[in-house]
């Protein structure tokens, strides 16, 4: 659920709201939107639908939102009790409980105000998204000229509070921005009044892009970006962009207070429109991307720092050309004269095929007719060539790397091969059958490598034998998620035949094999309260259980969830095992994951030892986080 939610807030929550009523995407906005690039997801059934169909800047314009919102969404696996990698649903009494009375309804009544001004916001969108797979409804409302907003009718339960208005920094995703809580807890029927919500006014950072002899570059990508934990790892992820008009100006707008790393990157306007990508210039040279104030590489750039509702002028950057090839080749798939279209290709440099922001990457386009592709003005360097098609229901994949010298390569064979095929079961740990509805379940698995986000995620249903399968893999490492499981379960175990991978990762050579996973419906449960320097509870604290030093590498180990308006928290479904809970005012997401982070708060966290079905509590002291930790 929170995967959904953290991109239905990067694309616009309101407009989602507004938008798909299933029939034919009800509503519809000109915005690219999750029904766009995921399919629908409707009401009558949940069923997906088809992948948006268009021109391949569509689909390349798809391909970078699914990268950058699917690399955050991998940020924090487990954020909520049962969220995302464990995916909550309440044990099958609750799943056929009968429907609300009116009197169980909730209100939400509060006031939108500036957080430096403390003047009333107008026209706010206030937007409660449901928590959990036992409440994946939502609500909104706008407020009104004194700032009031009263939202109606809302389900009890927890909610994530996302806040939008031009001219002000969104909240999303953010715990406790400017002080606000971050979720809500609802009880049935009650009427929660006051709520003060501060919206922070925004940042803009501005300025010129031009080449090497001062002349302005129109059409070239600027990226504000901040750094983000990532698969572990703490990596440069886009914040906002622009592109730059034919004067070279450009302007980033909406961005929250903070610290940026900016680029500027050349691009061929009419990319994606060609039947083949054809050289720019006839002296083979590129423009490499280039970070500010003027390095090639994000390592050695310097940090744009902006205050709430500053604007930054002159961020501006000179382009100098350098050495480029051009390579060549075709894409083969055996035992088939069909032709290719729809592939999408891509090359990376290998060292930054980590590296989230979308300056890394350059897709190309195949020829439908013959399998032959063009990429003009690479850089010398080791590189990866990837490329994905879809047949139908089949997917095909080849990835070859590549090193390119001060010499153009010719005669590239990239070989389509069909993808791979994982069937297994889920079992019930002994005891807890009745407590489980298997065709509830998704198994996910997430994989681990570098060029994964180009490919997405591979899910299967659980039927209600507990069989599944999984089909169109990739060859490379996974991890293995279960969405949608009752309240209080975890995945206990991952064998692929005879080998234990949950710990380890599902490694896919050639060929699969059986994956047999066992649920355990008896998992621990952490409940607590977050208190601040005066004894108060801390609403929109950020705690996170960590499990002990060396199951740290475990992803699925670690729960992180933002504390309510009463300052409490709830992680649900832990499995067995020691750890330590911390709660931060702020902090970047996924920061827990760097061990040199939690080392300089190790002291402050408070033990556990979970046991299955164990109700443990705790009273957390609210962490100020230095500012080098941000």
């Amino acid at each position: 659920m929170t995967a959904v939610v953290r991109r239905v807030i990067r694309m616009g929550i309101v407009e989602i709201l507004a938008g798909c009523g299933s029939r034919r995407h009800r509503g519809r906005s000109a915005t690219l939107r999750w029904c766009d690039l995921f399919g629908c997801v409707n009401d009558n059934g949940g069923k997906r639908g088809r992948l948006v169909k268009g021109g391949p800047m569509v689909r390349i314009a798809s391909a970078w939102i699914v990268l950058a919102g699917f690399a955050v969404a991998q940020a924090q696996v487990n954020v909520q009790p049962g969220l995302s990698g464990r995916g909550a649903r309440a044990p099958q009494a609750e799943l056929e409980a009968p429907p609300l009375k009116d009197e169980d309804y909730c209100t939400v009544e509060g006031v939108v105000v500036d957080a430096r001004t403390q003047a009333p916001i107008r026209k706010a969108a206030v937007v409660l998204v449901g928590v959990g797979e036992a409440n994946r409804g939502g609500a909104g409302g706008i407020s009104d000229a004194s700032g009031r907003f009263v939202i109606g009718r809302v389900p009890p339960g927890r909610y994530q509070i996302s806040l939008q208005r031009n001219g002000y920094a969104s909240n999303s995703g953010r715990a406790g921005a400017a002080g606000n809580p971050a979720s809500l807890t609802l009880s049935p029927g009650e009427h929660l009044k006051g709520l003060v919500l501060r919206m922070t006014p925004a940042a803009v950072i501005s300025g010129r892009v031009v080449d090497e002899d001062g002349e302005p570059v129109a059409w070239a990508r600027v990226t504000a970006m901040q750094y983000r934990y990532l698969r572990g790892k703490r990596q440069l992820v886009p914040a906002g962009g622009a592109t730059t008009d034919d004067r070279g100006e450009y302007r980033i707008f909406g961005l929250a207070p903070g610290r940026y790393w900016v680029s500027a990157a050349w691009t061929d306007r009419e990319m994606g429109l060609r039947p083949l990508v054809r050289a720019r210039t006839p002296d083979r040279i590129a423009y490499p991307d280039i970070y500010y104030p003027g390095a090639l590489e994000p390592e050695q750039a310097a940090p744009v720092p902006v205050r709430a509702g500053e604007e930054r002028g002159g961020i501006d950057f000179r382009l100098w050309p350098a050495q480029a090839v051009t390579l060549s080749g075709r894409l083969v798939q055996p035992g088939s004269e069909r032709t290719v279209r729809g592939v999408m290709m891509m090359i990376a440099p290998r060292t930054r095929l980590d590296f989230v922001g979308p300056v890394s990457r350059r897709f190309a386009q195949v020829d439908p007719s013959t399998g032959r592709f063009t990429l003009t003005n690479v850089r010398p360097g080791s590189h990866v060539l990837t490329a994905v098609y879809r047949d139908g229901e089949n997917t095909l994949y080849a990835r070859q790397e590549i090193e390119v010298g001060a010499s153009d390569i010719e005669g590239i064979e990239l070989v389509l091969a069909p993808g791979i095929t994982v069937q297994g079961r889920v079992e019930i740990d002994k005891g807890g059958a009745d407590l489980v509805k298997l065709d509830e379940m998704r198994v996910l698995l997430q994989a681990e490598d570098q060029e994964a986000p180009f490919f997405g995620m591979s899910d299967g249903r659980v039927k209600a034998d507990g069989s599944f399968e999984l089909r169109n893999l990739s060859p490379g490492r996974y991890t293995i998620r279960l969405a949608r499981l009752p309240e209080g379960s975890y995945l206990k175990s991952a064998r692929l035949g005879d080998q234990e991978v949950l710990a380890s990762g599902l490694m896919l050579t050639s060929s699969g094999g059986f994956l047999t996973l066992m649920v355990s419906p008896f998992g621990g449960q952490v409940d607590g309260t977050v208190l601040d320097a005066e004894k108060k509870p801390a609403a929109g604290a950020t705690v996170v259980l960590v499990p002990e030093e060396n199951k740290r590498h475990r992803e699925d180990l670690f729960f992180q969830q933002t504390t309510d308006q009463n300052g409490r928290f709830s992680f649900r479904g832990v499995p067995p095992g020691d750890y330590q809970v911390f709660a931060w005012d702020k902090v970047e997401p996924g920061a827990w994951r760097d061990p040199a982070f939690l080392e300089r708060y190790e002291e402050d966290g408070v033990k556990l030892s979970v046991k299955g079905r164990s109700q443990e509590l705790a009273e957390l002291k609210l962490l100020r986080t230095e500012e080098t930790d941000l």
